[in-house]
């Protein structure tokens, strides 16, 4: 049986070894800058890239130079568990730094309280998210999940997973805007029809209401996300040509219903109404069509998977001048 003396001796040195465990620690404190004063804006569908000045205060000698950084990139949904839960959060993204910052030295801080930290910046380090064929900004929680409000940086020492001696950080920052895609099947161009399937009249020189709808086909879940309330904005205008080219004319549509729902390789229809109060000084022979502009509504989180252009879609008109002619 042990004595006394021995059990405090082996507390003692069980003790000592737990104290020079910590000490050989070196924990990483991180802070995030954005490096311009730009907002931070991610397009799903696409590669993304940002910029942001990285500050690291080292408590320990483990890490060197910036070689000994692993750091990754994700984006999560929201809440401390989103970082750790795996359907709250992106793939991660593996940072690469320049030659010059792989080299830059890292400076130990004082671990003793009231000390003076030493701070590591390293600077405009370029983050790349690559979202191609991801087209939604939305957690897999469900379909669609909730949106990617956080943008985060995960930040390790090279081998650490194996080593266990440097204490990891993960500072993360809310996001301006993140847009998900809708992608238009390869026509490109949606179709603007008459619901009965009747032939669009007008009559120049008095107003004009249009009782019309949109149709058109998104592509597959690569290229177009799922969304049960997408916002439009739409623009009616008189053009001289199929193209939509010279408009004219243009009013804002009132939709029949607020948003509509876009599920990926399934046509969906907008149906509006609009008013042009005054159709005076327009000429059958010029002004041979009627015209969409398509575009997400104002604050909409999804945009065209082409960009941000507009869709334009018309069809022809048949016209009656305010004399009776018909063309």
């Amino acid at each position: 049986m042990k004595t006394c003396q021995q059990l405090l001796w082996e507390v003692f040195m069980f003790v000592t070894f737990l104290t020079s465990q910590v000490e050989c620690l070196t924990k990483i404190r991180l802070q995030l800058d954005f490096a311009t004063e730009e907002t931070i804006d991610i397009v799903f569908g696409e590669p993304n890239t940002l910029t942001f000045d990285i500050d690291i205060v080292a408590q320990g000698d483990g890490l060197q130079t910036g070689a000994d950084l692993a750091m990754v990139a994700f984006l999560a949904s929201g809440g401390s568990n989103s970082l750790i839960d795996d359907t709250k959060k992106t793939p991660d993204y593996n940072i690469t730094l320049s030659d010059e910052q792989n080299v830059q030295v890292i400076q130990a801080s004082p671990k003793g309280h009231g000390e003076t930290e030493i701070v590591n910046t390293f600077t405009s380090v370029d983050v790349i998210l690559d979202f191609t064929g991801t087209p939604g900004c939305y957690d897999t929680t469900a379909t669609p999940g909730n949106p990617y409000e956080l943008i985060c940086i995960y930040v390790d020492s090279v081998g650490e997973r194996v080593t266990d001696t440097v204490v990891p950080d993960t500072y993360c920052i809310e996001l301006d805007s993140c847009k998900s895609i809708i992608t238009e099947d390869d026509s490109g161009v949606p179709t603007l029809t008459e619901p009965s399937g009747a032939d669009i009249d007008i009559i120049y020189g008095t107003s004009k209401t249009f009782d019309l709808e949109i149709s058109t086909t998104p592509t597959d879940n690569t290229e177009t996300a799922d969304l049960p309330l997408a916002a439009f904005a739409v623009e009616v205008f008189i053009a001289t040509s199929v193209n939509g080219d010279n408009a004219t004319h243009t009013v804002n549509a009132t939709l029949d219903t607020p948003t509509t729902a876009v599920t990926p390789s399934t046509e969906f229809i907008i149906d509006f109404t609009a008013t042009l109060p005054d159709l005076s000084g327009l000429n059958c022979e010029v002004h041979t069509h009627v015209c969409v502009s398509i575009n997400p509504d104002v604050g909409a989180p999804w945009q065209w998977g082409s960009g941000t252009d507009p869709k334009i879609a018309c069809s022809a008109l048949t016209c009656t001048s305010k004399y009776g002619l018909i063309y």
